[in-house]
């Protein structure tokens, strides 16, 4: 292992975490997509599915879009929905500070039969791309993200068989800290797979493919 590997791997360990969020999850590192990509994911755990595609965009040198839509099911509860963030480069100076740190914004939807969830999100994320085995480079991430949810329901809360998505009929709004760390892995330039975990009072696993348009 060389010394820039080193580097990167102790940086991580010791950067505190922060943030950056989608409605289905992240899947993606700090860095700016220097073209359209995007792909498929999958999580769960915890009570709770998600599936669905996503892309990203390059809008500026420092700054990029992202766009989910997908499948929700928590608690039992089903939902689709949709998500949109920004993302714009905090640091960005290779080679001279190994790691990437963005700030990010978002925005999404999710909706059933019964109610509608609007949800909002601001923090950054930290990642740094390294390699380990000659010709395979990877990219671990990590992010803390605040978020901020809204109901919208179709009916009471007394009609559902569970707390969630309200623990009192009054409650109509809460705001959560999110941690998540992930790992894209190169396959090939325009090939990528990811893994992720977020940690949300429980815990879900994930992955997804992402590919270079």
């Amino acid at each position: 292992m060389n010394h820039k590997t080193i580097t990167v791997l102790l940086l991580l360990l010791s950067f505190p975490c922060t943030a950056h969020s989608q409605v289905f999850g992240q899947f993606s590192t700090a860095t700016i997509a220097s073209e359209g990509e995007g792909g498929l994911f999958i999580a769960g755990g915890s009570d709770a599915f998600r599936t669905g595609i996503m892309g990203r965009f390059r809008l500026t040198q420092n700054s990029g879009l992202g766009v989910q839509l997908g499948y929700y099911r928590e608690y039992g509860v089903n939902s689709t929905g949709a998500g949109v963030d920004y993302k714009r480069y905090i640091i960005n100076i290779p080679p001279v500070i190994p790691i990437d740190i963005s700030a990010n914004a978002s925005a999404g939807y999710l909706g059933s039969e019964d109610f509608g969830r609007y949800i909002f999100s601001i923090g950054a994320l930290a990642s740094g791309r390294f390699t380990l085995i000659e010709a395979a480079p990877v990219e671990p991430y990590c992010s803390l993200i605040y978020r901020y949810s809204h109901f919208s329901r179709k009916g009471s809360c007394a009609d559902y068989d569970v707390d969630w998505p309200c623990a009192e009929e009054s409650d109509d709004s809460y705001t959560r800290t999110l941690l998540r760390a992930g790992l894209k892995i190169f396959y090939r330039d325009d090939f990528q797979f990811l893994l992720e975990v977020e940690i949300d009072g429980g815990t879900v696993f994930g992955g997804g493919v992402n590919i270079i348009f």
